[in-house]
């Protein structure tokens, strides 16, 4: 194997990947003359940069192994038939155990990229994708693992219940079995200590509070983890940030929507992409008229770009026009009640999808975020903090002496605010006001009304 035969197999590869030597030195983070440099075989890569390569161009555990041992030793191998240059039809690598989703991946090619990039730096061992629920969070993640090149172990978290459960539900998915005397908890970090991983825990928010996780032993057991193991890498979903040393948090909300001043049919936008997917997978003959394409911007504007939302929309073209189905999403969100068998029960509905944030709240939180659902458009620190206020006067048995050096406090209204942006239930815009998706602000807003207070 000649260095200049490696070189001609980087620039097949880095073509079928559909990269110029620009776009693969800015990824790895060198001159693009040094990819030429390895491309025409008068150089080879280090050893870190070979990791950062492997990253990049995708490669299997197999193909990197192959791959190692090429560039390092050059003329005393030939090419190894594990390493082969990829179909570019085929950019994803296979994972074995990565639950394979029912629906074709639809836009975040911007965030996908970013997160590939994060998982390839040495710095970077724990990110947590953090959205509102019916944000996206799973399916990206998935995309995510199925680019990573090196092993992928998934976890899904619903079912779970307890720290132990947490722990067996991990084995689980790594095939091993822990036994003995010992502590599972000690087990664990332990077995893991020599291994090479992505490990993808999926829906993390139930795991970070109540009576079975009150002393934090969820996110003690991550922080043994990256302690112990320093090959393990975390990728993990939540609706709230786990608040450890070295998280990386990675936000999302809905998918970009059509600008109001768009016309014509705006089928460049994701969301409109996701509706269409949706919409013929309930009607095959499904084909937007002239008068459809306002309606289905306008419904993608009116839940945000939040693709469980679109998605649930869009399955009434079976009985309803566009413009009749925008028409019942402004009357009632309720009407997004989705029948699919195979959705979880937290995400049959807009409904669901808010309950099951709502029962993760504390009190005062639950009682900031009903009077903050009055502001519609978003609202200023100063609001916040007037019906914070006025929301303890009236619903805290102490007298309002007694109260008035905590209602003087501002520490404590930020402290709500965060909490709640931590929960992915408010975002900060770039203007500096808060901002609460709609379809949890109409939640938070039934809350309000049920409240005699």
């Amino acid at each position: 194997m000649t260095d200049s035969a490696f070189g001609l197999w980087l620039k097949q590869r880095r073509r079928a990947l559909d990269l110029t030597q620009e776009d693969l030195a800015e990824r790895v983070g060198y001159a693009a003359d040094t990819i030429r440099k390895f491309e025409a075989g008068t150089r080879r890569p280090s050893r870190e940069l070979m990791e950062q390569l492997s990253g990049v161009l995708e490669l299997s555990p197999a193909e990197r192994q192959a791959f190692v041992r090429m560039a390092r030793q050059g003329a005393q191998l030939e090419q190894p038939a594990a390493l082969t240059t990829p179909a570019p039809t085929a950019p994803i690598v296979a994972h074995t155990g990565l639950p394979t989703p029912p629906t074709p991946f639809v836009g975040r090619s911007a965030e996908l990229e970013h997160l590939v990039r994060l998982l390839t730096d040495p710095d970077c061992r724990l990110i947590t994708l953090t959205g509102p629920g019916g944000a996206g969070k799973t399916r990206l993640a998935l995309q995510v693992a199925a680019r990573c090149a090196g092993p992928v172990a998934f976890v899904p978290l619903v079912p779970v219940a307890s720290a132990d459960s947490l722990i067996q539900a991990i084995a689980s998915a790594l095939d091993i079995s822990l036994h003995g005397a010992g502590d599972p908890r000690l087990q664990l970090p332990g077995y893991l200590r020599e291994r090479q991983l992505l490990l993808v825990l999926d829906n993390m928010e139930h795991l970070l509070a109540g009576p079975a996780f009150e002393e934090g032993a969820a996110v003690n057991l991550l922080a043994a983890i990256l302690e112990q193991a320093p090959g393990v890498k975390l990728l993990v979903t939540s609706r709230e940030r786990l608040r450890l040393h070295g998280e990386w948090q990675f936000e999302i909300a809905g998918l970009p929507i059509p600008a109001l001043s768009q016309t014509g049919q705006p089928e460049d936008s994701a969301t409109v992409q996701l509706f269409l997917q949706q919409a013929r997978r309930a009607r095959s003959d499904f084909a937007p008229s002239a008068d459809d394409w306002p309606a289905i911007a306008r419904i993608c504007r009116m839940l945000d770009g939040l693709p469980l939302a679109i998605e649930l929309a869009a399955a009434w073209v079976r009985a309803l026009s566009c413009a009749e189905i925008a028409h019942e999403i402004e009357q009632n969100l309720e009407f997004l009640s989705g029948a699919t068998r195979d959705l979880p029960a937290r995400h049959r509905s807009p409904r669901a999808v808010f309950d099951h944030s709502w029962n993760l709240l504390g009190a005062d939180e639950r009682r900031a975020l009903r009077r903050l659902a009055i502001f519609r458009g978003g609202f200023t620190r100063a609001a916040a903090e007037a019906v914070c206020v006025e929301l303890r006067i009236e619903n805290e048995e102490l007298s309002i002496a007694a109260q008035q050096p905590l209602l003087n406090s501002q520490f404590s209204i930020l402290n709500l605010l965060s909490s709640l942006i931590d929960k992915s239930l408010l975002s900060r815009g770039s203007g500096g006001r808060y901002e609460m998706h709609e379809l949890i602000r109409q939640g938070a807003e039934e809350r309000l009304k049920a409240d005699p207070q």
